[in-house]
């Protein structure tokens, strides 16, 4: 049983590491990936997953939260942002500038509301 829980999170974490590294070579810097060879194109994506990695160590050494705090703020996050967009969906007033504004201000109120401790 607890083998199976680590290896869903190990399988997370694998697959978060290489979503965000080839977002990183691939979305964030489109340019200089199409200059590249496909040879250097490859070792570009495979530094930019050792760089990742390596910011995912230091931060998870470096945070002194526990892992349920982490989770629980990140759901809030998500939910506080995406929550009144989709309630806009649904009641049918479908405004573009209402919606983008309610998840750009609330995006930022759930990690103000949390790092002022309430």
């Amino acid at each position: 049983m607890l083998a199976g829980v680590f290896s869903v999170i190990a399988s997370t974490a694998d697959s978060q590491l290489l979503v965000c590294s080839s977002a990183i070579a691939r979305d964030i810097s489109p340019g200089l990936d199409r200059r590249m060879s496909r040879k250097y194109g490859v070792k570009y994506e495979q530094f930019m997953t050792l760089v990742v990695g390596l910011l995912a160590v230091i931060a998870a050494i470096s945070i002194s939260s526990t892992v349920f705090s982490l989770v629980l703020f990140a759901s809030g996050a998500v939910a506080s942002s995406l929550g009144p967009a989709m309630l806009m969906i649904l009641l049918k007033r479908r405004t573009h500038y209402l919606a983008l504004n309610s998840v750009r201000s609330l995006g930022v109120a759930n990690p103000t509301d949390k790092s002022g401790g309430l």
